[in-house]
Parts: C-alpha cells; structure tokens; sequence
C-alpha cells in the first residue's frame, strides 16, 4: 500500500528530570548546570557510557528498520528542565581546565563565560566543546544504525534556533554527521502548542520555523511537526491548526507530522473531527508536495543570520545565561507581519551580495571582521 513507518523514542538526554532518575544499571553521569546544580536524568553527553548507550539503543531501534529514526529536540546543552545553561560536571570541567591550560572551578569558569563586555576564552571554548561532542555522538549513532539498517534515515527535530546558538550548534556539520549518505531529514518547530492570535503566529512563524529551515539547507526533506497540547480542539481550534497546517508550503515542506491525539494512551478521539480538516486540506498540501517550494530561491529583503552568534555577542551584566540568547531574528516577525517579502539568511565567510537589501539587526555585526562590515555597506542597501 505504499505505508512506512518512522520511530520517535522521544528521549535523547532527557527534555527534563520529570522526577526519573538515572538506573543505577545504566550509570551513566547527568548534567550540572552553571549555577552548579545537578540534573537527575538528564544525561552529561560527554558521558562515554551515555554515549554508548545511545548509540547501542538506536541500533537496537534500527532493527525494525523505520523508514526514519528520529532525534527529539532534547539533543543539546540548553534549556532542560530544572536546569539552564549545562554543562559543568567533573568531566566537562577537566576538560574546560584542559583547554585553558590551568585547573579552573566551574564558578570561575562560568563567570569569565559570562563576563560583560567582548567574548571571553573560556565562553569560545565552552561553545566549541558543546558544538564538537553533539557531532560525535551523531557520528556513532548514524553509524550504528547504518550498520544494522542501511536504508533507514535519521532526522533531527529542533526547537528555536537561538536556543540551539547558546550550545554552538553546527547545522551543516551536526546533520552531515546525522545523515551519513542520506538526504538531510529535518523536523522544525511549528511554534504554537497552544492557539494564539494569527498575527502573533506569523510572527514567531518567520523568526523559528523558516530559520530553522534556512540553518538545516536546501538540500533537506522537511517535515514540520505540529502539535496541540493539551490535546483536543479546546486548546486549539480546527481553523488555527488548518493554519498551521497550510502554512508549512511556505517552508518548503515535503510532508508534515501531526501530533493531535494524546500519545500516553488516550488514542484517536474521532469527535475531534481532524479528519475532516485534513480531508480539506489534502489535495493543496498534495500540490504543495509535488512541487516544493524552493526556499533558496525566495527573493526580496534578506535578514542576515549567524549561527555563531553566540561566539562572537557582547553580554552587559554577564549573570544570566539568557544574555547569550542572539536576537537577529526581529526583521523577519516584522517585514512578515507587514507582508513585505523577506528571507532569512544564513552568513558564512563566503557570503556575498552586491545589489540587495539586507537586514540586521542585534549584535549580528559582531560576527563580522571590519572588513566584511565595510564590504556589506559598499555593495548594497542595509537596515
């Protein structure tokens, strides 16, 4: 019949404690945040029994042979309930002593990552750390699972793209390590659990969804994840999540993944009428499927983006990881909502433009050298 199926095991690291705790069998190590405050489960990935066991799991998960494997948006260093900004363990510190060629506490070590003022030494190598050991783990998971199942795909669902800056994330190279010789295979955040108003949508539509999209690259599969939560038309009403729905043609997408129903037991509640939704939008998302639009492509006012960001931003009271946060995005919430076309723009050194309409905004210029600053302004109009 044409049917595949893909496998979510919904936990990497661990999203949050959730009052679990590591099994004493397993024994890996769990994260410390910088205010020194340790996780319960939430896994340390520098762990190499962590790192073992995770690439073991997958394999195990490989052998029923899904179409696609997932990783769930747990797969980083930030924003893991109870704790922040991780991590400081024993290990990670070694490691941050290491690098710096002198033994440092984690309190010092933390408040020269967070210092006022231009980057410190210690945040560059706290991010490099970060960005390398995630590529590591990706690497042996995509080849354990190639080995047991060569045809399966595995593909990364993310959250905002700032949160993923303060970890240092490689797009290109953490989903090159993921795909092996696979089509990238990226799932987006379609920001909104809960119904908002459609103004407030599009807005934080632009600044995550599509530079999410823009970060992964054109040469991906897209499948958007929209979800409801609670679950029931209560919280969101048919019309918002045909919204939701519909709108992912603007990101290219090459399907969508739908989490509408209660996936702790509840099932399909069939009074929730999603059917019928669907049954309405199918012939256009079909359309929209055969041809895909080709974001690369997209033209009009192109908002610049870096993914090193948060390498290169200047804090100005250097005591809450939050100050690491980029904030490049705000052009694209407001040229969308005002219906004037516009693109986010991944930066690289081998960027260049001449004759086009650029946005900054944010600390983005800190990620350029005077040069490059100089360049930009000479070749074309910025804002």
């Amino acid at each position: 019949m044409g049917i595949t199926t893909s496998l979510n095991p919904w936990t990497t690291l661990m999203h949050s404690d959730r009052g679990q705790k590591v099994s004493p069998e397993l024994g890996f190590g769990t994260m410390v945040d910088y205010r020194g405050q340790h996780a319960e489960s939430i896994a340390c990935p520098a762990d190499p029994r962590w790192v073992e066991y995770i690439a073991d799991i997958y394999g195990e998960y490989a052998k029923l042979q899904p179409k696609e494997l997932w990783l769930e948006d747990d797969f980083r260093h930030y924003n893991h309930t109870p704790i922040k900004l991780a991590c400081f363990c024993e290990r990670h510190m070694k490691i941050y002593s290491e690098k710096l060629g002198r033994k440092v506490t984690r309190t010092e070590f933390v408040k020269k990552l967070l210092q006022p003022g231009k980057p410190t030494l210690e945040r560059k190598i706290y991010l490099s750390v970060a960005r390398v050991e995630m590529k590591k783990v990706a690497r042996l998971i995509q080849k354990t699972v190639a080995r047991i199942s060569p045809t399966t795909r595995l593909g990364l669902m993310s959250s905002f793209p700032e949160w993923h800056a303060v970890e240092g994330r490689d797009w290109d190279g953490l989903f090159d390590s993921l795909s092996g010789t696979h089509l990238r295979v990226s799932r987006p955040h379609l920001p909104a659990y809960n119904e908002v108003s459609p103004l407030q949508y599009s807005r934080d539509f632009e600044r995550y969804s599509r530079v999410t999209t823009e970060l992964v690259g054109k040469n991906s599969d897209v499948y958007p994840e929209l979800e409801s939560y609670m679950y029931s038309p209560f919280v969101k009403s048919r019309m918002f999540t045909k919204l939701q729905l519909e709108s992912t043609q603007m990101l290219g997408a090459t399907g969508i993944l739908l989490n509408l129903f209660d996936m702790m037991g509840n099932g399909i509640d069939e009074t929730y009428d999603y059917a019928e939704l669907l049954a309405e939008s199918k012939d256009l998302m079909n359309l929209g499927t055969q041809h895909r639009l080709n974001v690369e492509q997209l033209d009009g006012v192109k908002v610049l983006v870096s993914q090193d960001a948060s390498f290169n931003l200047q804090t100005t009271r250097g005591e809450n990881p939050e100050e690491l946060l980029p904030k490049e995005y705000s052009w694209l919430s407001l040229l969308g909502s005002l219906g004037v076309a516009c693109k986010p723009e991944k930066w690289t050194n081998t960027s260049n433009f001449e004759n086009e309409v650029l946005a900054v905004s944010g600390q983005f210029f800190n990620n350029l050298n005077d040069e490059q600053i100089t360049a930009l302004l000479k070749k074309m109009s910025c804002f």
